[in-house]
């Protein structure tokens, strides 16, 4: 597009760091812009702390629910700490047993628990000893 000979620009969108008064985008878009700006811009050289920044983006998910920027959605999805994922790895070898048995349904609930349904039956462990014990009790030991 040309005016008085010279090409014009098509105008960029605001830098979050640039107030939005009288903008049409709600609270939460201008905070879920900011928060979000480094991580899609790659602009972490002037944060003091990715991991605070993690958190406040995590947290405007929680709080807004369904996110979008710049009009496409956004799915966040929160880190286990590294305790969190070998809780959650120690029920690897109890599902294993489980997947060979016929008619039982199971499924790892959140933190680290593991859900398990067998004919109607629905029981609920905290620990993989409780699982195996439970699958001895039922199905027998293992030959």
């Amino acid at each position: 597009m040309k005016q008085n000979g010279r090409r014009r620009r098509s105008p960029r969108p605001a830098s979050p760091r640039q107030a939005t008064s009288g903008s049409a985008h709600s609270h939460h878009t201008q905070t879920l812009q900011k928060a979000l700006y480094p991580v899609i811009h790659g602009r972490w050289d002037y944060l003091k702390s990715p991991s605070e920044e993690k958190e406040r983006i995590q947290r405007v998910a929680r709080e807004k629910g369904r996110l979008e920027f710049r009009g496409k959605q956004l799915l966040i999805f929160p880190d286990y700490s590294a305790d969190l994922a070998r809780r959650r790895a120690a029920f690897s070898e109890v599902k294993a047993t489980l997947r060979k048995q016929e008619g039982v349904r199971y499924g790892l609930l959140y933190p680290a628990r593991l859900r398990v349904s067998v004919d109607g039956e629905t029981k609920v462990f905290d620990t993989p000893k409780s699982v195996k014990d439970f699958i001895d009790f039922r199905f027998g030991k293992d030959e």
